[in-house]
């Protein structure tokens, strides 16, 4: 699959691959997904596990809910699990060589997903694009112009003139005890246990790094340039936020094309003077994808939980939610 691609001035639409959809379905129909395999070729499988994640039309059958059960269970004592974050992953989902951690990233998105399909049936339709499609560059909605080569902006009818985008955050958080042992499963079977799903809206646009408040604190996290940073430059970001409730932040980040030839994210929630949440991430397949971003997110009181961020068309619901 290409990882790399030359920035574009603008979204051309094209149609959907056959090849791509043969493929999603020659996957579906083997073992390929599930069959054990050896350790080396275990992160492979679950990258391509992240790709494919709950997109096939066995989701619908109780046999698919029962696993899916298992499976989120197994997915939050690996994220909600202190020891899986260090420094040198960046505090991420990312391995010590700087790598990403497709085995953390399918964990997370997983388990927000598993979330996202137990919504009432009006709400459950607030989900990113899945599948092979959906991965492919430049597959979300709106036009990427050439100096937004990773998609940051997005439609212009959607709010303020200028390079303003639409994005949709929606991240999980969890409330229990850390006293008590977050790696047991049957820590995440008691019925106490709650995760609280939000759907946040947030609009960021492109600006020169030296506006951003906290560019200060953001800079050391982006000093390593890639090889080809002519092409792929780091790109800087601020904006708005905005919940349920109505309460607006500030938000601040880049995006970042790695060495490794992944997009890293990296944004920070800004309530007046202060920063309240941070969160990081990587783009699921190539610039721009419309399955857009999966990572992790934290604040000063509270611990890691998954986040999703992806871009959304014009017609996209505008409620925005707060479910328990």
């Amino acid at each position: 699959m290409t990882e790399q691609v030359p920035p574009i001035r603008y979204q051309q639409p094209y149609a959907a691959s056959k090849d791509l959809q043969w493929i999603q379905n020659a996957i579906h129909g083997s073992e390929l997904l599930t069959q054990n395999i050896s350790p080396d070729a275990a992160h492979l499988q679950a990258r391509l596990r992240s790709y494919l994640t709950l997109c096939t039309d066995a989701r619908f059958s109780p046999s698919f809910h029962a696993a899916l059960h298992r499976k989120r269970t197994a997915s939050r004592v690996f994220i909600y699990s202190l020891r899986n974050y260090s420094p040198e992953t960046r505090w991420g989902p990312l391995l010590k060589d700087g790598a990403v951690n497709w085995v953390h990233i399918e964990y997370l998105s997983l388990v927000i997903l598993a979330n996202l399909y137990e919504l009432p049936n009006n709400l459950a339709i607030r989900r990113p694009r899945l599948g092979l499609e959906s991965i492919r560059p430049y597959s979300a909605p709106g036009p990427c112009h050439e100096r937004d080569w990773a998609g940051v902006t997005g439609r212009l009818a959607y709010t303020l003139p200028g390079k303003i985008g639409h994005i949709v955050l929606q991240h999980s958080h969890v409330y229990f005890k850390f006293s008590e042992n977050p790696c047991d499963h049957n820590f995440f079977e008691d019925p106490r246990f709650r995760e609280a799903t939000r759907l946040m809206e947030v609009k960021i646009a492109l600006v020169d790094p030296e506006t951003l408040q906290f560019y200060s604190t953001l800079r050391p996290l982006c000093l390593t340039e890639p090889e080809y940073k002519s092409s792929y430059p780091t790109l800087y970001f601020n904006g708005s936020t905005r919940g349920v409730h109505g309460h607006e932040a500030g938000i601040e980040g880049f995006v970042k094309m790695e060495k490794q030839n992944y997009i890293y994210w990296h944004f920070t929630a800004i309530y007046g003077t202060s920063q309240q949440w941070s969160s990081c991430g990587v783009q699921v397949g190539g610039p721009a994808s419309a399955v857009g971003v999966v990572g992790v997110w934290t604040t000063s009181a509270h611990h890691r939980g998954p986040f999703w961020l992806w871009k959304v068309q014009e017609d996209y619901p505008k409620e925005l939610i707060e479910y328990t």
